[in-house]
This record gives structure tokens, sequence and C-alpha cells, in this order.
């Protein structure tokens, strides 16, 4: 718990670095119209396809990330709602639309 303005700004200069750190994340829209789409369905089977490859998914920020995990994260609307849900590879900047649950 932070009890008091400055403990907030520290804490968040080191969410912002370790968030620059992070090397590889997947970025699933859990905007209105992509949730509406099944996004929250996409967001759990990547979710559980990747623990089943014995791949560390990392849903938090880590000050330390390591080499072999991969950031899955929601995100707020991308503003392409009619392509929707839509998925996000970084650092690539590849962006898949239309993605459902088979995909």
């Amino acid at each position: 718990m932070l009890l008091n303005r400055q403990e907030f700004l520290s804490y968040k200069e080191k969410a912002a670095k370790a968030y620059e750190m992070q090397q590889r994340k997947i970025i699933v829209c859990c905007g209105t119209g992509c949730v509406a789409g099944g996004s929250l369905d996409v967001y759990a089977k990547l979710k559980e396809l990747m623990e089943a490859q014995g791949i560390n998914v990392e849903v938090t920020l880590e000050s330390e990330p390591h080499s072999d995990n991969v950031g899955l994260k929601k995100s707020g609307c991308h503003g392409f709602c009619e392509m929707g849900p839509l998925v996000r590879i970084e650092p690539h900047g590849w962006l898949y639309t239309k993605v459902h649950v088979e995909d």
C-alpha cells in the first residue's frame, strides 16, 4: 500500500522502467467493441496455450524480467473497433485483426 505521494511517484518510476525493459509483449485489445467480439476469450486462450507450451507468461511488471518471459496484456481501445478483436505483437509492431479463439 502506498502511503504518500512520494511513494507513489517512486513506484510509478520503477513500473515505467520495468515496462521499458520488457522486450516481448502480446497486447489484446479489451475496449468495448473488441470485448463484444470475444477478445477476453482470445486473451484466455492465448494464456492457456502459452502456459501449456511452458512459455513463462507474465501479467505483471517485473523489475528484472528474464529473457524467456512474454508480457500478455489487456489494453484499452485502439480506435479500430470495426476490425476487432485486435491483437498486437511488440516489438515487431504486428497487428492482427478479427482474431478468434480458433486462430
